[in-house]
């Protein structure tokens, strides 16, 4: 368009960006968006041939290509790269892509590692919350839409396949949230109970005094989710405690301030935007 700065060679989609210049994939997770007039005022690098590789392995991932992904990994692509600031594992576990974590951490893949804001592979497997999730995404760019049951079979797969790996379900980010808070909000009753199973404790709090259990209840007060419900009851089968006070002094049953703060605006089909705000590091209250 005549007058519009900015790099010709960058293809947008709703929170996405690929630079068809260097093959970079952002609007993940811990990713800086970077305005178009900064790109096109960066100094012209020639990324040298492990860069390639790394970054063309994102993506691959981000297409579910796999025999171009196969290829990357024979030719020497890291599996542990931070050239994307997301590493290969998070992107697939946040893709819900079976074969490619197994491939992932059968190369290397460090199960354990951590990006952004404290977030390991476990809590990239829960954050389909993410406006630069798997299924959006992937139905604008690649006409993908896994169906909701295939997507859970799949993350459960991975799940398990992440804890036999070490990854570790207790694991904070920098809002104190662990894997289970994640899990709660979907009120995805299978995945809950696996992460119960493990050794995974059920009362641990986040940096506002928030139990998976306060979360549970956020999302049940307002969706009215069945689901909901029964992971509530799962907890509560686990021991967590319903009598532990958030920040706001609110035990989990009685935690409508919160509720109604996260739920501002919203409708109950709106869940993907009150659970970010839910995790969202950031959040006072």
């Amino acid at each position: 368009m005549p007058g519009k700065k900015g790099n010709p060679h960058i293809f947008k989609g709703p929170k996405q960006r690929i630079d068809s210049d260097s093959a970079r994939v952002s609007g993940s997770p811990g990713f800086r968006a970077v305005p178009d007039h900064e790109s096109s005022e960066k100094p012209f690098s020639v990324p040298n041939a492990q860069e390639l590789l790394d970054k063309e392995l994102l993506v691959a991932i981000y297409a579910r290509d796999m025999p171009r992904f196969k290829a990357l990994l024979h030719d020497g692509a890291n599996v542990n790269t931070r050239l994307g600031n997301e590493p290969p594992l998070h992107l697939a576990s946040r893709l819900g892509l079976v074969d490619f974590v197994k491939m992932l951490l059968a190369k290397g893949a460090d199960a354990t590692a951590v990006y952004g804001h404290g977030i390991t592979p476990l809590h990239s497997l829960f954050m389909r919350f993410h406006p630069a999730g798997s299924e959006r995404f992937l139905r604008f760019m690649f006409r993908m839409s896994p169906s909701k049951r295939q997507d859970s079979e799949n993350r459960m797969r991975i799940l398990r396949t992440l804890l036999a790996y070490h990854a570790d379900p207790n694991a904070r980010d920098l809002g104190g949230n662990a894997p289970l808070h994640y899990a709660t909000c979907y009120g995805d009753l299978d995945l809950v109970q696996t992460l119960l199973e493990s050794r995974v404790n059920p009362n641990q709090k986040n940096n506002l005094g928030e139990t998976p259990l306060h979360f549970a209840h956020y999302f049940q007060i307002v969706s009215e989710g069945y689901l909901h419900r029964k992971v509530i009851d799962a907890l509560l089968g686990a021991g967590a405690d319903p009598k532990i006070h958030n920040a706001q002094g609110c035990i989990p049953e009685c935690a409508f301030g919160t509720a109604n703060r996260l739920w501002s605006g919203l409708k109950p089909r709106d869940l993907d935007t009150a659970i970010g705000r839910a995790l969202d590091p950031r959040r006072k209250k």
